[in-house]
């Protein structure tokens, strides 16, 4: 995340070195064509006029759209600003608390140019739509991305730009709170480091602080669902290797080994009994055996036909003796 946040800062690099040079026309040509046809057409758009403009201050840089092109030079300024402090504070990651003075500057200035309109300067076209690249526009959109991969947004309360044009900042509470716990750890791991008998000293006199800070962030980064602003998590992230590998204080409870037991002993409890089952239960052979049922009707059948066969005899008998008598 770390290296594309600054292979985007670099493409923009030299695109301000531009805009923090002595003069913006080449010492090769006594006036520069393209800064006429720009004076033509602010004249055009804001007075009516139309023709050539004179060519009696060319040592001025910008002698007749002067508020437009001074709406370029201080968003060039701030922008330039903002890259070089986030380059500076990539490492430690302190982007954010650092540089929020120069992105709301910049995104201030961005906002002005935006509403800027015809009954002023009509800079709005000059300067953001006059071309396919759109330079302005485009370091803008890079600026807001960075800043909102950073989750900077998530460090303050609040950001806004007084009537003097200072820009005032208040810290979210949780930032607040998490500065706290994390200056009392720092304070507390140099101290016992510096004057402590080794690792062990420190652990312990320091553990019930970093216990505290540890447990503080995973309750906002839960609340936040990850979305931590990025100088918190890096302070984190460099707390605990602090912790573990440095020092290495972190120990496994004892509790924790009983509940691994327990859990090993359960998911092993189906396979034991698959594999006694297998290899010491006797199979028993099946037997069919007829229900009772069924042999009630078969008795039932065999003794209606019984009884049939005999009437039959019966019948025979009565009518031999019918017949002798006769």
């Amino acid at each position: 995340m770390y290296i594309r946040y600054i292979s985007k800062i670099l493409m923009f690099l030299t695109c301000f070195s531009l805009v923090n040079s002595e003069s913006v026309h080449s010492p090769s040509f006594p006036w520069d064509l393209s800064m006429d046809y720009l004076e033509m057409q602010h004249m055009k758009l804001k007075y009516g006029l139309t023709g050539i403009p004179p060519i009696t201050n060319r040592s001025a840089p910008y002698p007749v759209y002067d508020n437009c092109m001074a709406y370029l030079e201080e968003f060039g300024k701030y922008a330039s600003k903002f890259i070089k402090c986030t380059v500076e504070k990539a490492r430690p990651f302190r982007f954010c608390e650092e540089c929020v003075i120069h992105y709301k500057l910049t995104i201030e200035l961005y906002s002005n140019i935006l509403e800027d309109d015809k009954d002023k300067d009509d800079c709005k076209s000059l300067l953001l739509n006059a071309d396919r690249i759109q330079v302005l526009n485009e370091i803008y959109n890079n600026i807001e991305q960075i800043w909102k991969e950073a989750n900077c947004k998530g460090c303050f309360r609040s950001v806004a730009v007084d009537v003097n044009g200072t820009v005032v900042y208040k810290y979210s509470k949780d930032t607040m709170e998490f500065m706290d716990k994390y200056k009392v750890v720092s304070a507390c791991l140099r101290h016992n480091q510096a004057h402590g008998d080794g690792n062990n000293s420190v652990c312990e006199v320091c553990r019930g602080n970093y216990t505290q800070l540890n447990s503080f962030f995973k309750k906002v980064r839960a609340a936040k669902k990850d979305s931590v602003c990025m100088d918190l998590v890096d302070m984190m992230n460099y707390t605990r290797l602090m912790w573990g590998q440095q020092l290495h204080c972190s120990r496994h409870s004892p509790d924790d080994a009983v509940v691994v037991i327990i859990a090993v002993a359960l998911l092993a409890l189906p396979v034991v009994f698959y594999v006694g089952a297998r290899y010491f239960v006797v199979r028993t052979k099946r037997k069919l055996m007829l229900q009772k049922r069924m042999s009630q009707v078969a008795a039932q059948t065999l003794f209606i036909r019984g009884a049939a066969s005999s009437t039959s005899k019966d019948d025979e008998e009565t009518q031999l003796l019918s017949t002798s008598f006769s």
